[in-house]
């Protein structure tokens, strides 16, 4: 499933790296444009190939790695709501440990993405001329995005229950993605803008990383995958 998610980014990133230094150009020629798109995006710079890509597939590369992460992490669950987990439990495997060693899997399915995608954004900004090192670098923040996403995820379905674990992730991809976009435009209060996990990401596509951010994705992730964990060994205790 990570391959499949990842060959659409790839192939999504290509076309907008493609088009990106061209946009770019144009968009200098029209002035008027060029304002309208600050003020509904104050925060990129679409002016720059490097600003277009951060709006147009960072911004919303975010949305779909995040969604990923929801639809993985809804795999990951029906082991147990669909009645696998029980056949692997009838071996000496505990849940914490299927918990943990599945979920390190899934992080790995969000790598393989992630790897893909770079294939895809790197050719095309090479076919645009473009800084490739710098852009591709920039690709890695969808994965510590959907990890992160995944983390939340694996929480819920330890603490709670695993048949909402991906649901969950869902909702809270979708509102952070919107609040993300309509903050700014909006000139509501920066606190609320903060709420975003993703407005703490950085401009990676120009190489400006928020180091804040990033930790706080690590965290989400290794701290989500341990909770999950031990919710789980809380479920083999109480049996």
């Amino acid at each position: 499933m990570g391959i499949a998610w990842g060959l659409g980014l790839a192939v999504y990133g290509c076309v907008m790296a493609a088009s990106s230094i061209s946009f770019a150009d144009e968009l200098k020629g029209t002035p008027d444009l060029q304002k309208m798109l600050h003020t509904v995006f104050p925060s990129y710079d679409v002016a720059s190939a490097g600003g277009f890509l951060q709006l147009m597939f960072i911004g919303i590369g975010l949305l779909i790695a995040g969604l990923a992460a929801a639809t993985l992490t809804s795999g990951w669950a029906s082991d147990e709501t669909d009645g696998r987990l029980e056949l692997l439990l009838a071996t000496p495997m505990a849940r914490a440990r299927w918990a943990a060693a599945s979920g390190i899997g899934l992080f790995g399915a969000i790598a393989v993405m992630t790897a893909i995608s770079m294939v895809g954004i790197g050719l095309g900004v090479a076919v645009a001329g473009g800084d490739v090192a710098t852009t591709v670098g920039g690709t890695t923040a969808i994965a510590f995005y959907a990890a992160a996403a995944a983390g939340v995820g694996f929480a819920v379905g330890g603490l709670f229950r695993t048949s909402i674990a991906g649901e969950i992730v869902a909702l809270a991809v979708i509102a952070t993605a919107l609040i993300d976009l309509l903050v700014p435009p909006l000139n509501l209060p920066d606190w609320v803008h903060q709420l975003a996990l993703s407005a703490h990401m950085g401009q990676t596509m120009v190489g400006r990383w928020d180091p804040a951010g990033i930790a706080a994705c690590v965290v989400l992730a290794a701290g989500g995958l341990l909770i999950g964990a031990w919710g789980m060994q809380r479920r083999d205790v109480a049996h």
